[in-house]
């Protein structure tokens, strides 16, 4: 598992994959400009001479007529076991993981249900009842039942003639309505 640009090995911890093989971050870089690419933000294109290049040096060194390997957003690659991101269905992979509650998303799916902000801190982030990702801002204002719970008391009726049913409403009356 040698790194397609430098040759050394490669760690999980480190690693981006291209169709050629797995880089370091600091290697997955514009061969012509050496910007660096990330994998999951910025379009890499694989070029014929098996090196990887920014979109504006690939066009510039094959024009305009040359197909390329795109490297690109990971979001569109559905996930075939049904365990991809919970907001896109895409495959995560582990250069672009978040795990909350045991769920995978993607980096830029890490945001705020209701807001949309990206939260970059998980220890900032909120799980709700419907078991979606809130920030401390817009946690405190969701309404905080289980969905489909109704906590209308009055439905529950009790027994007729006993002492916890209310005369007027024949409701079963509760130790902390007495």
């Amino acid at each position: 598992n040698g790194c397609g640009k430098c040759g050394g090995k490669v760690y999980d911890q480190e690693k981006v994959s291209s169709k050629n093989g797995a880089y370091h971050k600091q290697c997955f870089a514009c061969h012509q400009c050496k910007r660096n690419l990330d994998s999951t933000l910025v379009y890499a294109f694989e070029a014929p001479d098996n090196n990887i290049y920014c979109k504006k040096c690939f066009q510039d060194s094959f024009g305009e007529g040359t197909t390329p390997l795109i490297w690109a957003d990971t979001t569109s690659i559905q996930c075939l076991d049904g365990k991809g991101c919970p907001r896109c269905g895409g495959a995560v992979y582990k250069a672009e993981e978040i795990v909350e509650k045991g769920r995978n998303f993607h980096k830029r799916c890490f945001t705020c249900k209701k807001c949309k902000r990206p939260q970059g801190d998980k220890l900032q982030v909120f799980v709700g009842f419907d078991e979606e990702i809130y920030c401390k801002g817009c946690y405190p204002n969701l309404q905080h039942t289980p969905l489909g719970m109704d906590s209308d008391t009055s439905k529950i009726t009790g027994n007729e003639g006993e002492s916890d049913v209310c005369p007027r409403c024949k409701g079963k009356v509760f130790e902390a309505e007495k």
